[in-house]
């Protein structure tokens, strides 16, 4: 086919087209010196590699393209899932792992609770909440700072730390950071006062200094020579003077103060005793003196009179015994001094039960049988070994016993009651 005015071709095959419905057939045509050369097959045509251009938007789905159009409308598949690209969905509707980096944290924040973590108007997705309240980090996986569910809890191991003294990220403290302990104090100047100074001056004390008041104190009172005494007893000088009494002397160990008890105590007994001359008797002790005297003189003709035993034991028939101060009787011995007085060393008639009242021999002349061993005509004494026994020697006696005879040695069985206070030894 010869090579015509590409314009003509134009022309008839527009006037072919229009004037009916046949097709043409571009089996192969040339277009002039453009060197286009269009061929056709059983699907498709072929432009000879040349560019084909001014082609209308497409309305169909047909209709073919431009390339500007394309790169508008559509995404090349090599951009999907790839750097710099488009980042693609999964059967879910989320990316896929692979496609998400990793978030990056620009904020921490430090609040105290729910409300505190709400309120961060500043916070932007990403950032990080720490609720002291409890002890626990969210980050705001959303938008919405005010809203709780765009905030996600951090799941975080419990054995590691959180934040120090408030602070998180990289902490460096100071002791402006760390509140005071209970041992480990921070320094104050009353404290280094208190530990350092004392208002004293101390002889000894070298680790103490004293106060300026103490010093000035001391060194007021060494110039003052009319002040020989600061105090005496607790008591300021006057004029230099101190004027004291004995209600500001408190009472020693040897000098005491006068009371009533001291004074009955030194001054009178419940007794009567020969000799004693700067100790009144009580006036029981007169009483019961004078009421037995009156009974025994009374009793003297009949020659025995009943007494309560007041010897822990029995007292036996013969033993020798002296009136108490109660009225009662107890076995006698030398050792009871100036309390075995005249009359008062009398012999048992019988045995007397302890508490029991028996009849005891007060008479003089009074003869008294069942002794043993005596010498006849010596005298008998009270005993200084044994209560109640009779002894005829001085031997032995020392000084504080009383040597009281009760008679005479009739036979080495018998003696004759009659007893007489001699002497203390």
């Amino acid at each position: 086919m010869s090579v015509i005015n590409f314009l003509t071709l134009v022309s008839n095959v527009r006037t072919k087209l229009v004037s009916n419905a046949a097709t043409v057939d571009f089996l192969s045509i040339k277009l002039g010196a453009s060197a286009l050369e269009i061929t056709a097959d059983a699907t498709s045509f072929g432009f000879g590699s040349k560019i084909l251009s001014g082609v209308a938007t497409p309305v169909a789905s047909t209709d073919a393209a431009t390339k500007g159009y394309v790169d508008t409308n559509f995404i090349a598949s090599s951009l999907l899932g790839a750097n710099s690209g488009v980042a693609t969905l999964t059967a879910s509707g989320k990316l896929s792992s692979s496609q998400v980096p990793a978030i990056a944290i620009t904020d921490t924040f430090v609040v105290v609770d729910q409300a505190a973590m709400l309120a961060l108007s500043t916070a932007e997705t990403g950032d990080v909440a720490v609720r002291t309240d409890v002890n626990k980090s969210f980050i705001l996986a959303g938008t919405t700072f005010s809203t709780l569910a765009d905030w996600q809890e951090l799941l975080s191991p419990t054995d590691q730390v959180q934040s120090v003294n408030g602070l998180t990220g990289t902490v460096v403290l100071d002791t402006d950071d760390v509140s005071e302990g209970s041992t480990n104090l921070y320094f104050t100047d009353a404290r280094a006062k208190s530990a350092a100074v004392a208002d004293s001056i101390t002889d000894g004390v070298t680790d103490v200094a004293p106060s300026q008041n103490a010093v000035f104190d001391a060194l007021a009172l060494k110039a003052d020579d009319s002040v020989v005494v600061k105090s005496v007893n607790g008591v300021d000088p006057t004029a230099g003077a101190v004027t004291i009494d004995t209600d500001d002397v408190s009472e020693g160990s040897t000098n005491l103060y006068f009371t009533s008890g001291r004074a009955k105590s030194a001054a009178v007994a419940d007794s009567i005793t020969d000799g004693v001359a700067d100790v009144a008797p009580s006036q029981n002790a007169v009483f019961d003196a004078l009421a037995l005297k009156a009974d025994l003189s009374a009793l003297t003709s009949a020659g025995s009179f009943n007494f309560v035993n007041d010897n822990a034991g029995t007292i036996n028939a013969g033993q020798v015994v002296y009136v108490k101060s109660n009225g009662a009787v107890d076995l006698a011995i030398a050792s009871l001094g100036a309390g075995l007085n005249v009359k008062l060393a009398i012999v048992a008639d019988a045995t007397i039960a302890t508490t029991a009242t028996g009849s005891f021999k007060v008479a003089a002349g009074s003869v008294v049988s069942g002794y043993t061993g005596l010498t006849p005509g010596g005298k008998v004494y009270v005993s200084r070994d044994t209560a109640g026994s009779l002894t005829q020697s001085l031997t032995g006696f020392v000084a504080t016993e009383a040597v009281v005879c009760v008679g005479k040695a009739l036979s080495a069985t018998v003696i004759e009651f009659n007893p007489e206070f001699e002497f203390v030894m």
